[in-house]
This record gives structure tokens, sequence and C-alpha cells, in this order.
């Protein structure tokens, strides 16, 4: 039964001249041992769907006070395991040093900072706004060359927030479902962004778009 199990995971199926390695959600029978399995597989004739996560997320101690914020999470290690991710500091390289004052979007959110109505200031007064424009169209071009559709970003950051971002009082005043600069800017050239706190919905996402090439850009 293994021998038998090895071959089918290391042979290519075809179905309608199409190629596939694990195919999608196909029922397969082990007849000569009466086995069945529930296979729930990738197609390996499109690239692997890739993540963008934030690389404080994933244990660098990139954040403006020098500490990380890693999240443990089974399907953060699935994805580390399987290639997927591409960890990304926006901050960093945008230019900010670690460590470094925080700063917090002074306006709207990071969608008013991308257009001009809005700034970013640290607790000193000093205008981040470039660096951290900077920061977010690196991001975007990361993203872009690896086919990313997909991103985890730390919530809370004037980059990276998805759900909420701080008020611009640096009193820990949160505004909620207001984005950061780089996740605002992801989300408008169409790439779908969670936070750590939506790992399972953003899992979901990536797998809806391996098995339904339709929904790849």
């Amino acid at each position: 039964m293994l021998s038998d199990l090895k071959q089918l995971c290391e042979s290519d199926v075809t179905q309608k001249d199409t190629a596939y390695r694990y195919p999608v959600d196909k029922l397969v029978s082990l007849s000569q041992t009466g086995v069945r399995l529930q296979l729930n597989f990738r197609r390996f004739d499109l690239p692997m769907e890739k993540v963008l996560v934030s690389a404080c997320l994933l244990g660098d101690r990139v954040r403006y006070h020098s500490v990380d914020a890693k999240t443990e999470s089974a399907l953060v290690d699935e994805w580390m395991a399987e290639g997927r991710i591409v960890s990304f500091c926006p901050e960093v390289s945008g230019g900010l040093a670690v460590p470094r004052a925080p700063a917090e979007i002074i306006g709207a959110n990071g969608f008013a900072v991308l257009d001009g109505f809005a700034a970013v200031l640290d607790d000193e007064g000093n205008d981040v706004t470039r660096e951290l424009m900077d920061g977010a169209r690196n991001a975007l071009r990361l993203a872009q060359s690896q086919g990313v559709q997909v991103a985890v970003l730390k919530d809370g950051s004037p980059s990276c927030g998805r759900s909420y971002i701080h008020n611009g009082q640096f009193r820990g005043v949160r505004k909620r479902g207001e984005s950061g600069v780089t996740a605002a800017l992801l989300q408008r050239h169409g790439i779908a962004v969670f936070s750590e706190h939506e790992i399972a919905q953003a899992d979901r996402r990536v797998r809806e778009l391996e098995s339904q090439p339709s929904l790849r850009t």
C-alpha cells in the first residue's frame, strides 16, 4: 500500500489535457488495498500562491522599539514549510532605523497619505511620510514580482495596520476600520490584506486561489 501511495503522490495525473500532481479535491481509490483516500491537492502546473507577511510577525526584531510581534500559528508554520512566505518590513525598507521613534498617521488613514491628504509623524514631530511611502512602494513591487495576491500584516502599524491604526495623538487610541500606508497601497492594487488575527481567513483565500485558477489576476 505504501508503495502504491508513493507512486500516486509522485506521478502526474492528466485530466482534460491538464497536468496535475495534486488534483484538486479528487477522490482516489486504491483498489488493490480497498483503501479510499480523500486527497486535497494543489495544481502543480500553476505557481504556488505566495503570502507577503510582515517580518515582525515572523520573529524579526524590526519594530520601532526593537522587538518582534511573532505570531504562533500552525498555518504560518505550514506556509513556511511550503515555501510560501515572502517576509518584508516596509518601514525598514523605507529607510527607518531600528530602534526608531513611534509614528502615527496624522489625518484620516493610509489611503489619505497615498493621496497626499495626510502625513505620518513620529512622536518627536519628525515627518516620516516619505519613508513610509517608499516602504509601501517597495512592498508593492516585491509583491507584484512574486505574484502575491494575499498579505498578512501587523495590525495597528501606520504602515501595516489592516483593521485599525492609531489616531495620531500618541495616546494609544485606536481608529477602527482604518488601514496603514502599505496595507492601503496593496489593497488599492487588488491584493487581499489580512491582519495577524485573520490568518485562517488568509489561508482560505490562498487555497481558493490555488483551486480556482480563474480567480488569479
